[in-house]
């Protein structure tokens, strides 16, 4: 019958005794000495007589603690004897334990018992490694920083030095883009339903359309990016945006995956609405036209969505079908001869705003604007924003390499570089105040 026996880290080694089949008794790990060699003997014969996998899985098991405890990172001999089926009721068993060391000893005691099943009596010894490794127990070399007074200062005074140029060439930047902001929602009321907004929006009869005048204050370089923009409008609401079925917009042949799409999943006849969900429902549908005198101002609209939405995500072989047939209708229809993936009004607004306040792309003017020039600005101002107190804005606004107009960038690196340079002057100070501090 094998012995089980661990490398020696201090000390004698440790003899791991199998029980006695017939009493049950635990299996022990002692130091072996002259008074329990007799009944070392006797424990050997009876397992040489019984095998039990049970037993060869405790044996390994107490094996495998001892390692960890005794000898870790050391390889553990296993003296075995010379039948396959043995080492393999070993391997089987720990296998069925899952236990993360004995797994790696079964992976490991694949290739002896490919030998032994060739030739089971050139099999002695077989080594077996604990899986612990200087990794899983955090004792890789490591450094750290020693913070001395001239190492913190210095690294104040460089990101200090870094940050504010940063800061400045940002805010300049943002300074360089020029826009325009007309807000219209209220504007666009006729003066006798100012007191009854919401009854002039729900009127079909009365006409929605709108002039804007306006008047640009500093030359635009173009491409000029037309904006929509509206306030209180929450697109992060979890119904809200919950309320769609991507399988159906990628794939024709899912149109009537309409689970997730309440409550515009389905017509009163039963039928699937493509695209379905309150997102695609609440369409923007207020439309601009743009002029500079006799000249018409051509809003170009392709390529005003992401490339990866119209590829991926909006199917070139899905059209719409029995969108805004219900008697109420939450905002612009779509075509039902141009495929999601080219209707790219839709595909902008499909990508919902983290913020209540957003802009959101409605196309770009390839000309020129020079200062104190008037657009005259013809809308339709169709959208809904008078149920739920919004506000619509038109924007119409250059780019700089930075993009649109934002001054929070700048005055981030200028905030944190002034207080990294502040920092690092303080420190000085009170270093050469009370040097003593910094052998503290």
């Amino acid at each position: 019958m094998p012995s089980w026996s661990c490398p020696p880290s201090a000390g004698a080694p440790v003899l791991l005794r199998l029980v006695d089949l017939e009493d049950g008794a635990p299996l022990k790990a002692s130091t072996p000495g002259s008074d329990d060699k007799k009944e070392n003997n006797e424990q050997r014969e009876a397992c040489e007589e019984k095998p039990s996998i049970q037993v060869l899985h405790d044996g390994i098991t107490s094996l495998v603690i001892s390692c960890h405890i005794k000898s870790r990172r050391k390889p553990v001999n296993l003296v075995g004897t010379q039948q396959y089926k043995l080492l393999s009721d070993i391997a089987s068993s720990i296998k069925m334990k899952k236990r993360q060391t004995s797994f790696g000893m079964m992976i490991n005691a694949k290739p002896v018992m490919r030998l032994a099943s060739a030739d089971p009596k050139s099999i002695l010894t077989q080594k077996f490694l604990c899986t612990d490794s200087k990794f899983t127990q955090q004792e890789l070399p490591a450094c750290k920083p020693i913070l001395t007074p001239k190492w913190v200062v210095s690294v104040f005074f460089i990101v200090g030095v870094i940050f504010v140029p940063i800061g400045v060439v940002s805010l300049l930047a943002a300074r360089d883009v020029v826009e325009i902001i007309d807000r219209y929602d209220e504007a666009c009321v006729p003066g006798n339903m100012t007191d009854n907004k919401l009854a002039y929006i729900q009127n079909e009869t009365i006409s929605k359309e709108c002039i804007r005048n306006l008047t640009v204050t500093k030359h635009m370089k173009q491409p000029i990016f037309v904006y929509y923009e509206l306030d209180n409008f929450y697109q992060n609401h979890r119904r809200y945006v919950k309320s769609r079925n991507d399988a159906q917009l990628r794939d024709a042949s899912k149109a009537n995956q309409t689970s997730a799409c309440e409550p515009e999943k389905t017509t009163a006849n039963g039928q699937p609405i493509v695209p379905c969900g309150l997102i695609a429902w609440s369409l923007f549908n207020d439309t601009y036209n743009f002029t500079r005198g006799n000249e018409n101002l051509t809003v170009d609209k392709k390529d005003i969505s992401w490339k990866s939405d119209r590829e991926h995500k909006f199917g070139k072989d899905v059209y719409p079908s029995n969108f805004q047939n219900g008697a109420l209708k939450g905002g612009a229809t779509l075509n039902p001869k141009i495929p999601l993936s080219e209707q790219e009004d839709l595909i902008v607004w499909m990508r919902t705003a983290a913020l209540p306040t957003f802009r959101k792309l409605y196309g770009r003017i390839h000309f020129d604007l020079k200062e104190n020039d008037t657009i005259t600005v013809r809308l339709n101002n169709n959208y809904n924003t008078y149920s739920f107190g919004g506000k619509k804005k038109l924007v119409l606004s250059t780019a700089t390499w930075l993009g649109g107009k934002n001054d929070f960038l700048g005055f981030a690196y200028l905030i944190v570089g002034g207080l990294c340079i502040f920092l690092a002057f303080a420190f000085t100070l009170l270093y050469f105040v009370k040097p003593s501090l910094s052998s503290l």
